[in-house]
């Protein structure tokens, strides 16, 4: 009985802890960085849908079609087109995200949720810019301007020339003197 192998129900607790204390710290991380990538795949969507839009309008520009100046007309034609004609091929899946447009603005969101509570991502394909990012009631948030850091002005001091003394030779030379020719 004394030489039975396995673990004590002690050693299997312990490792049961450290497992348990591992799956607790990792599992937050993981969904952050779901939600962080869901909230890049709408914006990445956005871009998409942006260059898709410019290239519509420019081959119908081309063409020489009254379509060439209705952005609106264009968001819904590149939202419409399910073969990737120009360049966007849909929605990303695997967050599943959407694309809806009210005229030229087009609004993409993702039903896992995004990063910080942002709902999506909208952009005025019109207007240009940035894409502005949608909150849970559904308005666009502002963006907080970037902050410079304030550095403190000191008057920088008066840079002090060093004394210069002449430097004299340690040893003088000797002062040449001529040599004498001798005539053969």
């Amino acid at each position: 009985m004394r030489n039975q192998k396995g673990f004590t129900l002690v050693e299997l607790m312990v490792v049961i802890a450290i497992i348990g204390i591992i799956t607790a710290i990792a599992i937050p991380y993981y969904n952050n960085y779901k939600k962080t990538a869901c909230d890049q795949a709408a914006l990445s969507d956005l871009y998409n849908v942006k260059a898709a839009v410019q290239k519509y309008l420019a081959d119908e520009t081309l063409k020489g079609s009254a379509v060439a100046t209705d952005v609106a007309a264009a968001v819904k034609a590149v939202l419409a087109d399910t073969t990737g004609a120009y360049g966007y091929p849909g929605p990303t899946q695997k967050c599943g995200m959407s694309m809806s447009a009210n005229g030229s603005v087009v609004t993409a969101t993702a039903s896992a949720g995004t990063d910080q509570g942002t709902k999506g991502w909208k952009l005025d394909m019109a207007g240009g810019g940035e894409p502005k990012p949608v909150v849970a009631g559904g308005k666009p948030e502002p963006r907080p301007l970037p902050v410079e850091p304030v550095i403190p002005v000191h008057p920088k001091p008066e840079p002090r020339p060093l004394p210069v003394e002449p430097v004299t030779p340690v040893h003088p030379r000797p002062e040449p003197q001529p040599m004498p020719y001798t005539v053969l």
